[in-house]
């Protein structure tokens, strides 16, 4: 039997989705699990919940996965089995730098929107422009971007160019998802289709990031909403949490 599930857009809209078809299409497995008639259920369904939440590729805290990884398997028999295991756990504590990378950078913009209401009232003043600029370069300096400004028929000319740093969010992004696309069990158009998707992710958050450098340094009347923007850029989550 089967029932057609309808959810209203604006009711989608507000929800945050995971795409469990990826990185591989769906598939479903099951297994038959006999437990002894004087154990305990409980402690069965204990063991079973943190056998599941070891295995890389399934969600869960990251700290508590790589914690139950050392666990359940160390003493893999079946190579290929332990070589994935050993890439998931790459993978995970790429993915755990990313996260710790996003929580930075979300902390520094709620610290700009701070600074901005605050400048704000009754207008910004060149002096004070050129402070949220700087602010907000040290926050595109943990993403992975610095601005050079260059000077054309006496206008200021912006260009924005990746660093060289390899602790920022867009490198910890590539090394996560070159973890990831090593993973033994992907489909053999995902080592091409995950590198794409990420790097156009990467694109878009940099053309969104400049946009914003742009309002900065001309507010043009918009003074009173910069700090909205900040506070729009970082509810995104620069990228997402992965």
């Amino acid at each position: 039997m089967q029932n057609s599930l309808y959810i209203p857009n604006s009711v989608l809209q507000g929800q945050n989705i995971t795409n469990l078809s990826r990185p591989t299409t769906y598939y479903f497995y099951s297994t038959k699990i006999e437990v002894l008639q004087n154990y305990q259920l409980d402690d069965a369904k204990q063991v079973m919940e943190a056998v599941i939440l070891a295995h890389p590729d399934t969600l869960g805290d990251i700290d508590k996965k790589l914690e139950l990884m050392d666990c359940y398997y160390n003493a893999v028999v079946d190579k290929n089995l332990a070589k994935q295991q050993e890439l998931g756990k790459l993978r995970l504590l790429a993915e755990s730098e990313v996260n710790l990378k996003l929580e930075e950078i979300e902390q520094a913009l709620e610290a700009l929107a701070v600074t901005l209401q605050f400048a704000e009232k009754g207008g910004l003043t060149q002096d004070e422009i050129e402070n949220v600029q700087q602010e907000y370069r040290d926050v595109l300096s943990l993403i992975g971007l610095e601005v050079i400004t260059t000077t054309k028929n006496n206008r200021s000319i912006f260009e924005f160019q990746e660093t060289r740093l390899d602790d920022t969010l867009i490198k910890l992004v590539r090394k996560w998802y070159r973890a990831w696309i090593r993973d033994p069990n992907l489909l053999d158009e995902d080592e091409s289709v995950i590198p794409d998707e990420w790097e156009l992710k990467i694109n878009m958050l940099k053309r969104r990031v400049q946009r914003l450098f742009q309002r900065i340094s001309n507010p043009q009347r918009e003074e009173t909403r910069l700090d909205d923007y900040i506070m729009e850029l970082k509810q995104l989550a620069p990228i997402n949490r992965i």
